[in-house]
């Protein structure tokens, strides 16, 4: 999810898990508080995000 991405202070924010069962994948919350964390994100990585998030975003559009 984009809102846990934090493009300013170079952070993402984990506070969902993807599980899959029988090849249906769900979003859920970390088993653990422990789990939910704020990890530090590269330039490069950074870089990549936003090029997907502006593809994404010329898409919608264009539905």
């Amino acid at each position: 999810m984009w809102k846990d991405i934090d493009f300013d202070d170079m952070t993402i924010t984990i506070n969902h898990n993807l599980t899959d069962v029988g090849g249906k994948h769900t979003l859920g919350s970390p088993k653990t508080e422990s789990s939910r964390r704020t990890i530090g994100m590269s330039d490069v990585l950074a870089s990549i995000f936003k090029e997907q998030k502006a593809y994404i975003d010329r898409m919608s559009s264009a539905l």
